[in-house]
């Protein structure tokens, strides 16, 4: 089986197709293998590289779209993706919300060592995710059940290849 090492800042490349099936499965099923925090950071990376793909999807391609979407580029890190993506009517209000819970749950866990499902910080970051299961069945999940359910990892999942079915052209404009 394939292991998944997205990484947060990755060099960027054509927007990527849509994701079968078996890689979701293959993919939840190498992060249920993971602790606490390598859930985290590996999925905060998944949804960092899908952004970065819906951003490039949505652009010219070109050196100056290239050239934003850099590790230390205006649009490089985690936090400016989702404003622009945001801002560019690419993701939804209560997809901004939700992954801005799950940046403040990565840098939790990436800038904490002591960070834990169990602090009460933490619980309630999961807890004000909107996309996740209901809570009985998160119960049911244990400490990472919130995290876990949160649905903005499948939904984002294919939104690359739909982005670039509308990809900007160029116009002429009026003088």
């Amino acid at each position: 089986m394939q292991r998944y090492a997205y990484v947060a800042h990755m060099e960027p490349t054509r927007a990527s197709s849509n994701l079968s099936s078996r890689q979701s499965q293959e993919f939840f099923l190498d992060l249920n293998d993971e602790s606490g925090r390598g859930k985290v950071l590996i999925a905060a990376g998944f949804i960092d590289q899908q952004l970065r793909d819906v951003l490039a999807a949505f652009m010219f391609n070109n050196k100056s779209a290239t050239a934003l979407l850099g590790v230390d580029a205006p649009l490089g890190s985690l936090n400016a993706r989702i404003a622009a993506c945001h801002a560019l009517g690419l993701i939804s209000d209560i997809e901004k919300h939700d992954l801005t819970i799950l940046r403040k749950i990565r840098n939790e866990f990436a800038h904490h060592i002591e960070a834990s499902f169990d602090l009460p910080k933490i619980r309630d970051l999961c807890r004000s995710l909107c996309m996740k299961a209901p809570e009985h069945v998160t119960e049911v999940m244990g400490k990472t059940g919130e995290f876990e359910s949160s649905a903005i990892i499948t939904t984002l999942a294919n939104r690359p290849h739909y982005v670039g079915l509308q990809r900007r052209k160029v116009q002429d404009w009026p003088h």
